[in-house]
Protein backbone atom coordinates (compact mmCIF):
# COMPACT_ATOMS: atom_id res chain seq x y z
CA UNK A 1 0.00 0.00 0.00
CA UNK A 2 2.67 2.36 0.34
CA UNK A 3 2.77 2.25 -3.61
CA UNK A 4 2.63 6.14 -5.47
CA UNK A 5 -0.44 6.66 -6.75
CA UNK A 6 1.36 6.09 -10.83
CA UNK A 7 -1.00 8.35 -12.82
CA UNK A 8 0.05 11.44 -15.18
CA UNK A 9 0.05 14.56 -13.83
CA UNK A 10 -2.81 17.23 -14.13
CA UNK A 11 -0.37 19.43 -15.51
CA UNK A 12 0.30 17.06 -18.42
CA UNK A 13 -3.42 17.11 -19.32
CA UNK A 14 -3.64 20.12 -21.66
CA UNK A 15 -7.13 21.72 -21.45
CA UNK A 16 -7.77 24.16 -24.61
CA UNK A 17 -9.23 27.52 -24.17
CA UNK A 18 -10.87 28.24 -27.67
CA UNK A 19 -12.29 31.54 -28.51
CA UNK A 20 -15.80 30.71 -29.84
CA UNK A 21 -18.14 32.21 -32.18
CA UNK A 22 -21.42 34.55 -31.24
CA UNK A 23 -24.21 32.51 -29.91
CA UNK A 24 -27.85 33.09 -30.26
CA UNK A 25 -27.91 32.36 -26.44
CA UNK A 26 -25.32 34.76 -24.80
CA UNK A 27 -26.57 35.04 -21.49
CA UNK A 28 -26.46 31.58 -21.07
CA UNK A 29 -23.14 31.23 -23.06
CA UNK A 30 -21.36 33.74 -20.54
CA UNK A 31 -22.84 31.70 -17.57
CA UNK A 32 -21.03 28.41 -18.82
CA UNK A 33 -18.15 30.43 -19.54
CA UNK A 34 -18.01 32.42 -16.03
CA UNK A 35 -18.44 28.68 -14.74
CA UNK A 36 -15.79 26.94 -16.82
CA UNK A 37 -13.12 29.81 -16.06
CA UNK A 38 -13.98 29.33 -12.05
CA UNK A 39 -12.82 25.79 -12.49
CA UNK A 40 -9.64 25.75 -15.11
CA UNK A 41 -7.20 26.92 -12.15
CA UNK A 42 -9.05 24.83 -9.76
CA UNK A 43 -5.10 22.94 -9.25
CA UNK A 44 -3.77 26.19 -8.74
CA UNK A 45 -6.15 27.08 -6.17
CA UNK A 46 -6.15 23.81 -3.94
CA UNK A 47 -2.36 24.25 -4.78
CA UNK A 48 -2.17 27.56 -2.25
CA UNK A 49 -5.34 26.77 -0.25
CA UNK A 50 -4.90 26.12 3.51
CA UNK A 51 -7.33 23.12 2.63
CA UNK A 52 -7.30 21.65 -0.13
CA UNK A 53 -9.60 18.77 0.76
CA UNK A 54 -12.45 21.38 0.95
CA UNK A 55 -11.10 23.00 -2.45
CA UNK A 56 -11.24 19.29 -4.32
CA UNK A 57 -14.73 19.53 -3.08
CA UNK A 58 -16.10 22.46 -3.62
CA UNK A 59 -14.39 21.98 -7.51
CA UNK A 60 -17.06 18.55 -7.89
CA UNK A 61 -19.55 20.91 -6.77
CA UNK A 62 -18.50 23.18 -9.35
CA UNK A 63 -18.39 20.68 -12.04
CA UNK A 64 -21.78 19.42 -10.94
CA UNK A 65 -23.59 23.08 -11.60
CA UNK A 66 -21.20 23.33 -14.53
CA UNK A 67 -22.88 19.96 -16.50
CA UNK A 68 -26.03 21.24 -15.68
CA UNK A 69 -25.32 24.90 -17.46
CA UNK A 70 -24.36 22.82 -20.03
CA UNK A 71 -27.60 20.90 -20.25
CA UNK A 72 -29.54 23.75 -20.38
CA UNK A 73 -27.71 25.15 -23.23
CA UNK A 74 -27.94 21.96 -25.33
CA UNK A 75 -31.62 21.78 -24.55
CA UNK A 76 -32.08 25.32 -26.42
CA UNK A 77 -30.05 24.95 -29.03
CA UNK A 78 -31.68 21.40 -29.60
CA UNK A 79 -35.45 23.74 -29.45
CA UNK A 80 -33.55 26.09 -32.29
CA UNK A 81 -31.87 23.53 -34.92
CA UNK A 82 -33.07 20.25 -36.10
CA UNK A 83 -29.82 19.19 -37.18
CA UNK A 84 -25.82 19.73 -35.64
CA UNK A 85 -23.36 20.35 -37.95
CA UNK A 86 -19.95 18.80 -36.87
CA UNK A 87 -21.33 15.18 -35.67
CA UNK A 88 -17.79 13.49 -35.44
CA UNK A 89 -17.25 15.78 -32.67
CA UNK A 90 -20.44 15.33 -30.88
CA UNK A 91 -19.76 11.27 -31.38
CA UNK A 92 -16.20 11.42 -30.00
CA UNK A 93 -17.55 13.88 -27.21
CA UNK A 94 -20.29 11.11 -26.00
CA UNK A 95 -17.55 8.03 -26.34
CA UNK A 96 -15.42 10.36 -24.24
CA UNK A 97 -17.99 10.84 -21.60
CA UNK A 98 -18.72 7.01 -21.55
CA UNK A 99 -15.72 6.04 -20.47
CA UNK A 100 -15.77 9.03 -17.52
CA UNK A 101 -18.88 7.89 -16.25
CA UNK A 102 -17.79 4.25 -16.17
CA UNK A 103 -14.68 5.98 -14.17
CA UNK A 104 -17.25 8.09 -11.83
CA UNK A 105 -18.88 4.89 -11.65
CA UNK A 106 -16.04 2.89 -10.25
CA UNK A 107 -15.37 5.21 -7.50
CA UNK A 108 -18.65 5.50 -6.56
CA UNK A 109 -19.01 1.85 -5.95
CA UNK A 110 -15.22 1.47 -4.28
CA UNK A 111 -17.00 4.52 -1.71
CA UNK A 112 -20.09 2.74 -1.37
CA UNK A 113 -18.16 -0.57 -0.59
CA UNK A 114 -15.49 1.79 1.65
CA UNK A 115 -18.51 2.58 4.21
CA UNK A 116 -19.90 -0.53 4.46
CA UNK A 117 -16.36 -1.57 5.47
CA UNK A 118 -16.58 1.40 7.70
CA UNK A 119 -19.55 0.63 9.23
CA UNK A 120 -18.41 -2.96 10.58
CA UNK A 121 -15.36 -1.56 11.94
CA UNK A 122 -17.39 0.71 14.14
CA UNK A 123 -19.33 -1.75 15.39
CA UNK A 124 -16.55 -4.29 15.89
CA UNK A 125 -14.91 -1.00 17.73
CA UNK A 126 -18.16 -1.19 20.26
CA UNK A 127 -17.42 -4.64 21.51
CA UNK A 128 -14.00 -3.72 22.00
CA UNK A 129 -13.02 -6.78 23.61
CA UNK A 130 -13.39 -8.75 20.82
CA UNK A 131 -9.85 -7.79 19.65
CA UNK A 132 -9.72 -11.03 17.06
CA UNK A 133 -12.79 -9.80 15.82
CA UNK A 134 -11.57 -6.12 15.26
CA UNK A 135 -8.64 -7.26 13.12
CA UNK A 136 -10.47 -10.01 10.92
CA UNK A 137 -12.42 -6.68 10.09
CA UNK A 138 -9.54 -4.08 9.37
CA UNK A 139 -7.47 -6.39 7.51
CA UNK A 140 -10.53 -6.92 5.67
CA UNK A 141 -10.74 -3.48 4.76
CA UNK A 142 -7.27 -3.15 4.41
CA UNK A 143 -7.29 -6.04 1.64
CA UNK A 144 -10.67 -4.28 -0.19
CA UNK A 145 -8.65 -0.90 -0.13
CA UNK A 146 -5.44 -2.41 -1.93
CA UNK A 147 -7.83 -4.11 -4.19
CA UNK A 148 -9.89 -1.64 -5.31
CA UNK A 149 -6.83 1.18 -5.76
CA UNK A 150 -5.51 -1.73 -8.35
CA UNK A 151 -8.74 -1.62 -10.46
CA UNK A 152 -10.19 1.82 -9.67
CA UNK A 153 -6.39 3.18 -11.07
CA UNK A 154 -6.49 1.18 -14.40
CA UNK A 155 -9.55 2.19 -15.27
CA UNK A 156 -8.03 5.52 -14.42
CA UNK A 157 -5.11 5.27 -16.64
CA UNK A 158 -7.69 3.86 -19.59
CA UNK A 159 -9.41 6.92 -19.78
CA UNK A 160 -6.51 9.17 -19.20
CA UNK A 161 -4.89 7.16 -22.40
CA UNK A 162 -8.30 7.80 -24.50
CA UNK A 163 -8.55 11.24 -23.90
CA UNK A 164 -4.81 11.66 -25.26
CA UNK A 165 -5.52 9.95 -28.17
CA UNK A 166 -8.57 11.95 -28.57
CA UNK A 167 -8.97 14.06 -31.99
CA UNK A 168 -9.52 17.66 -32.61
CA UNK A 169 -11.32 19.11 -35.39
CA UNK A 170 -12.29 22.66 -36.62
CA UNK A 171 -14.80 24.67 -34.91
CA UNK A 172 -17.77 25.34 -36.67
CA UNK A 173 -20.74 28.27 -35.97
CA UNK A 174 -22.95 25.52 -34.05
CA UNK A 175 -19.86 23.59 -32.21
CA UNK A 176 -19.24 25.93 -28.99
CA UNK A 177 -21.13 24.29 -26.83
CA UNK A 178 -18.99 20.63 -27.75
CA UNK A 179 -16.53 22.42 -27.19
CA UNK A 180 -17.11 23.80 -24.00
CA UNK A 181 -18.55 20.22 -22.94
CA UNK A 182 -15.44 18.32 -24.15
CA UNK A 183 -13.04 20.81 -21.66
CA UNK A 184 -15.58 20.23 -18.97
CA UNK A 185 -14.90 16.74 -19.37
CA UNK A 186 -11.07 17.63 -19.05
CA UNK A 187 -11.21 19.64 -16.35
CA UNK A 188 -13.43 16.78 -14.95
CA UNK A 189 -10.71 14.32 -15.04
CA UNK A 190 -7.99 16.01 -13.88
CA UNK A 191 -9.94 17.03 -10.93
CA UNK A 192 -10.71 12.94 -10.81
CA UNK A 193 -7.07 12.39 -10.61
CA UNK A 194 -6.96 14.78 -7.25
CA UNK A 195 -9.76 12.77 -6.04
CA UNK A 196 -8.52 9.35 -6.70
CA UNK A 197 -4.57 10.49 -5.57
CA UNK A 198 -6.51 11.95 -2.19
CA UNK A 199 -8.44 8.57 -1.81
CA UNK A 200 -5.75 6.29 -2.38
CA UNK A 201 -1.99 8.00 -1.77
CA UNK A 202 -1.00 7.07 1.56
CA UNK A 203 2.36 8.57 3.75
CA UNK A 204 5.07 6.93 3.77
CA UNK A 205 5.71 4.13 5.90
CA UNK A 206 8.03 5.42 7.97
CA UNK A 207 5.98 9.09 8.35
CA UNK A 208 2.72 6.81 9.04
CA UNK A 209 4.73 4.92 11.42
CA UNK A 210 6.22 8.10 13.54
CA UNK A 211 2.65 10.20 13.70
CA UNK A 212 0.39 7.39 14.62
CA UNK A 213 3.10 6.71 17.27
CA UNK A 214 2.44 9.70 18.05
CA UNK A 215 -1.20 9.66 17.68
CA UNK A 216 -1.51 6.50 20.11
CA UNK A 217 0.95 8.43 22.46
CA UNK A 218 -0.17 11.40 23.27
CA UNK A 219 -3.84 11.91 22.08
CA UNK A 220 -4.86 13.40 18.84
CA UNK A 221 -4.57 17.04 20.09
CA UNK A 222 -0.56 16.99 20.16
CA UNK A 223 -0.22 16.01 16.57
CA UNK A 224 -3.39 18.13 15.23
CA UNK A 225 -0.93 20.16 12.64
CA UNK A 226 0.30 16.83 11.68
CA UNK A 227 -2.93 14.91 10.89
CA UNK A 228 -3.84 17.56 8.40
CA UNK A 229 -1.22 16.96 6.61
CA UNK A 230 -2.68 13.56 5.67
CA UNK A 231 -6.28 12.83 3.96
CA UNK A 232 -9.09 10.92 6.29
CA UNK A 233 -8.59 8.27 4.14
CA UNK A 234 -4.46 7.61 5.13
CA UNK A 235 -5.02 8.78 8.36
CA UNK A 236 -7.79 5.95 9.67
CA UNK A 237 -5.80 3.35 7.34
CA UNK A 238 -2.46 4.51 9.60
CA UNK A 239 -4.44 4.21 12.32
CA UNK A 240 -5.81 0.74 11.34
CA UNK A 241 -2.20 -0.42 10.97
CA UNK A 242 -1.31 0.56 14.50
CA UNK A 243 -3.98 -0.49 16.27
CA UNK A 244 -3.25 -4.41 14.88
CA UNK A 245 0.09 -4.35 15.82
CA UNK A 246 -1.32 -3.79 19.45
CA UNK A 247 -1.89 -6.48 22.15
CA UNK A 248 -4.41 -4.27 24.13
CA UNK A 249 -5.48 -0.56 22.54
CA UNK A 250 -6.18 1.63 25.25
CA UNK A 251 -9.73 2.93 25.29
CA UNK A 252 -8.38 6.30 24.59
CA UNK A 253 -6.77 4.72 21.51
CA UNK A 254 -9.85 3.13 20.60
CA UNK A 255 -11.90 6.08 20.74
CA UNK A 256 -9.24 8.31 18.11
CA UNK A 257 -9.81 5.45 15.47
CA UNK A 258 -13.50 5.95 16.49
CA UNK A 259 -13.68 9.10 15.76
CA UNK A 260 -12.06 8.99 12.65
CA UNK A 261 -13.83 6.48 11.26
CA UNK A 262 -16.69 9.03 11.71
CA UNK A 263 -14.65 11.73 9.97
CA UNK A 264 -14.27 9.33 7.21
CA UNK A 265 -17.48 7.96 6.86
CA UNK A 266 -18.87 11.87 6.35
CA UNK A 267 -16.18 12.47 4.06
CA UNK A 268 -17.24 9.58 1.81
CA UNK A 269 -20.69 10.90 1.87
CA UNK A 270 -19.95 14.13 1.05
CA UNK A 271 -18.04 12.80 -2.02
CA UNK A 272 -20.65 10.11 -3.08
CA UNK A 273 -23.25 13.14 -2.86
CA UNK A 274 -20.93 15.40 -5.48
CA UNK A 275 -20.20 12.04 -7.79
CA UNK A 276 -23.99 11.12 -7.77
CA UNK A 277 -24.70 14.82 -8.75
CA UNK A 278 -22.01 15.09 -11.58
CA UNK A 279 -23.23 11.49 -12.70
CA UNK A 280 -27.20 12.62 -13.07
CA UNK A 281 -25.82 15.36 -15.41
CA UNK A 282 -23.80 13.73 -17.24
CA UNK A 283 -26.65 11.15 -18.09
CA UNK A 284 -28.93 14.04 -18.57
CA UNK A 285 -26.21 15.58 -21.46
CA UNK A 286 -25.61 12.46 -23.02
CA UNK A 287 -29.37 12.07 -23.36
CA UNK A 288 -29.75 15.58 -25.45
CA UNK A 289 -26.76 15.01 -27.05
CA UNK A 290 -28.13 11.39 -28.74
CA UNK A 291 -31.81 13.40 -29.30
CA UNK A 292 -29.85 15.78 -31.15
CA UNK A 293 -27.81 13.60 -33.55
CA UNK A 294 -31.36 11.88 -34.12
CA UNK A 295 -33.07 15.02 -35.40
Amino acid sequence: MGESLAVPSSNSTHIRSTTLPTREHPLNDIQLDEKLNKLRNWDVLASTSSSPVETLLNSLCGIGDLYQTVEDLLQLQQSKQGHVQGKVRVEQELDGSLRLLDTIGMVRDALLQMKEHINIIQSALRRSKMQQELEIRIYAYLSFKKKMKKEVLKGFKELKRAQHNSQCFPVSETQGVIIRLTEARFITVSVFESLLDFMFKPRPKTARRSLVSKWMKRGQVACEGQAEAMSEFARIEASLHSLCSQKSPTKQELQLVQKQLDDLEKRVEELDENLSSIFRSMIKTRVTLLNILGN
